[in-house]
């Protein structure tokens, strides 16, 4: 849809390698309803993925053919409700389970180090330990949002040490304070 060549001639043509690999997230919402009308904007993945079409792939915005066969494809999925079964087809699904407990917990730790060094508050504002177990029940981005709160509000008032409760505070779990 724009006057710009394709992701496969700039990895094939322009990148370093001919078997690059082509990640494609959360491909499951590539396929829902724009308003009224179906739009298939994955129409040229299949030809993509299969070998014997992928070997004579016309990037349309340049009229150029590219062998396309040595392309690795990983695609993420939310579910798998939404794909067809031709698309699906084309892929080795596998399933992958929510993390467990540690693992949601050393996932919030991460993500609370990397936030205040990318803020660049690390050192400077402390997140009590206490802190990931509750941040371990929240998504990736509810936590850097939640950080992004809690750290500006820290900063603000002076203050080098944030817990619970502010991260309560954040996520709508506790009241806010009235100031009198």
């Amino acid at each position: 849809s724009t006057a710009r060549h394709g992701v496969l001639f700039e990895r094939l043509a322009l990148g370093d390698t001919a078997n690059p690999v082509v990640v494609i997230d959360e491909i499951d919402k590539a396929t829902r309803r724009q308003g009224s009308q179906d739009i298939d904007m994955l129409g040229q993945l299949y030809s993509a993925l299969e070998p014997e079409t992928s070997q004579r792939l016309t990037d349309v915005s340049l009229d150029v053919d590219l062998d396309a066969s040595q392309v690795v494809y990983i695609a993420t999925a939310n579910g798998l409700r939404t794909l067809d079964a031709a698309l699906l087809s084309r892929f080795e699904v596998v399933p992958v389970g929510l993390p467990s407990l540690e693992e949601r917990r050393e996932s919030a730790a991460r993500i609370v180090e990397s936030a205040l060094t990318r803020l660049g508050v690390r050192g400077v504002v402390r997140v009590s330990p206490g802190c990931v177990v509750l941040l371990a029940e929240y998504s990736p981005r509810v936590i850097k949002r939640a950080i992004e709160r809690v750290v500006g509000a820290a900063i603000s008032t002076g203050r080098e040490r944030v817990g619970i409760d502010d991260f309560e505070t954040a996520l709508g779990l506790a009241p806010v304070p009235q100031s009198s």
